[in-house]
């Protein structure tokens, strides 16, 4: 089992930066590899069981399917990949998204991240060369996005947006 943990400081309350957080079908105002985000199969935009789909390129070819699996209003929520077409080649993908206070004014802002390479060995090989540097550049992208979004108020773009930002080299 991989696990990974990330975190970063966020200028901003814990109400705000929760509400952002919590809009789950709104990634794509932060997430610098999703242009585009929306509900799906009539769910809500928020909590458990909502579901979004991100589309990863601008005909909607390339994209994955979510929901949140575990809700704690306020704190932090659990997120399942179901489906699309771009399914990472891993096993129990589990990742929490979530929020702590640690002044009137700024907030830790944190994703976890644990799943099983899928191919056995060889699946391990390519855990350590390919799926854990890709996947760990994802969620600091998540976090780096997120900071910027709630920063500035600007719609995170992609990578690029967080580099003429200095957030990333």
């Amino acid at each position: 089992m991989t696990t990974l943990n990330f975190d970063i400081t966020v200028n901003a309350s814990k109400d705000d930066a929760w509400k952002t957080l919590a809009d789950f079908a709104g990634i794509s105002v932060f997430h610098p590899t999703v242009p585009t985000s929306y509900t799906i199969n009539s769910t809500a935009g928020t909590g458990l069981g909502a579901e979004r789909r991100c589309e990863f390129n601008s005909d909607g070819s390339k994209y994955i399917d979510e929901r949140i699996t575990r809700f704690v209003d306020g704190k932090e929520y659990d997120v399942e990949i179901y489906g699309g077409t771009q399914m990472p080649p891993v096993n129990n993908l589990s990742i929490t998204l979530g929020i702590e206070s640690i002044s009137l004014s700024q907030t830790r802002v944190y994703v976890r991240a644990s799943y099983q390479p899928k191919y056995g060995p060889v699946g391990m090989v390519m855990n350590m060369l390919m799926i854990k540097p890709f996947i760990s550049k994802a969620l600091n992208g998540i976090l780096l996005g997120f900071k910027h979004h709630m920063e500035t108020g600007q719609q995170v773009q992609s990578f690029g947006t967080l580099k003429a930002a200095g957030l990333v080299a």
